[in-house]
């Protein structure tokens, strides 16, 4: 059964009274238009490839006044929706996934960590907040696969326990690295790892991140 507008609209009551819908590009075009139409309650979405990362953009730029909590992707399904090599030009490609009606976006980089551009919830400001963030290095490397999913589980996570953006990308980052140090994709111990290290009060006070400038180029 696909997840259609005509399977959802029924259920959109239960839908917009969740406190957190989480959505990826395996859905067709259409259905995350409707999505991005009538879901009052906060989104997020994952591209989940290359190939299909543009669907979430081609969405956005359907949908009639979207609004998309939180869009994360990685550096080539970044570039594929770029059109070219990133370099320097994350600032640029996150302005035009803001325009969009996207309002944080969190695009992991391996080694390099990641490159984060949206409005700090706490904070009212016109333009976004573009930060970086490294990564925390695990113990050791056993499987990458997994990783990128749970980084969206953790800034997830971090959204309901009251922390958003930019501070939930240092929950995702802990959560790729617990997942990196496990053959499984999804480490089975994530949800103890979260509450034994995801303190809020002591991230709020001691993180630091590194401001980029706007006019990056």
């Amino acid at each position: 059964m696909f997840l259609t507008p005509e399977f959802l609209a029924p259920r959109l009551e239960q839908i917009n009274n969740s406190q957190l819908v989480l959505i990826d590009a395996n859905l067709p075009v259409e259905t995350m238009v409707w999505l991005l139409e009538n879901c009052t309650a906060p989104m997020m979405a994952d591209t989940v490839s290359r190939k299909k990362a543009s669907r979430i953009t081609d969405a956005l730029a359907q949908a009639h006044n979207p609004h998309l909590h939180t869009l994360k992707l990685n550096r080539i399904e970044a570039q594929n929706i770029l059109g070219q090599e990133l370099g320097k030009d994350l600032p640029a490609l996150c302005k035009r996934i803001h325009e969009l009606g996207v309002s944080n976006i969190y695009i992991t980089l391996g080694s390099e960590g990641v490159f984060c551009s949206g409005t700090p919830f706490q904070l009212e400001l016109v333009e976004p907040t573009q930060v970086s963030f490294p990564p925390v290095p695990p113990k050791q490397v056993v499987d990458t696969n997994g990783a990128g999913d749970a980084f969206l589980s953790g800034v997830a996570y971090a959204f309901l326990q009251g922390v958003d953006f930019p501070l939930a990308a240092k929950y995702g980052l802990l959560a790729s690295k617990a997942t990196i140090e496990v053959a499984s994709v999804v480490n089975p111990n994530l949800k103890d790892e979260f509450e034994a290290l995801y303190n809020p009060t002591k991230l709020m006070t001691t993180t630091k991140y590194e401001q980029i400038p706007l006019n990056i180029g």
